[in-house]
């Protein structure tokens, strides 16, 4: 992430002699108002940039208890995660999803994973091309 920020001052953008930057004296120049207004802007886009984001993946194969799912370490998961399962429905050409149960992962490879239904629901077994979300 590389950004540059900028505003404008209206009034003088130097810093008197003697005044330290952070100052209540530098604080009342106008390049001191600015300050505190560039650092909330990078603030936001750190906050924005390291933000957790859940993870969303399909089942890619369903072999006996074995669930293989499309997603890995290089999405940063890792043995023991739990993934929950959402069937697809569509309904009057709408997509929704279900909650249909838990997979808990065994074997983390750098694409893909396998785990086990620890959770399942008995209205519908999964399938491949269910979805799976961290939360």
């Amino acid at each position: 992430m590389q950004n540059r920020y900028t505003d404008t001052v209206i009034g003088d953008v130097w810093i008197p002699a003697g005044y330290t930057v952070g100052s209540e004296r530098f604080k009342a120049t106008p390049s001191g108002h600015k300050i505190p207004r560039i650092i909330q802007l990078v603030s936001q886009d750190i906050r924005t940039f390291i933000d957790c984001h859940p993870l969303a993946a399909n089942i890619i194969k369903i072999d006996n208890k074995k669930v293989f799912i499309a997603a890995g370490a290089q999405d940063k998961l890792k043995k023991s995660d739990s993934l929950v399962v959402y069937s697809r429905i569509s309904t009057a050409g709408l997509q929704q999803h279900e909650q249909i149960g838990v997979i808990i992962l065994q074997n983390v490879e750098a694409a893909f994973s396998v785990g086990e239904m620890e959770v399942v629901s008995h209205s519908r077994r999964i399938k491949a091309g269910d979805l799976l979300k961290s939360w």
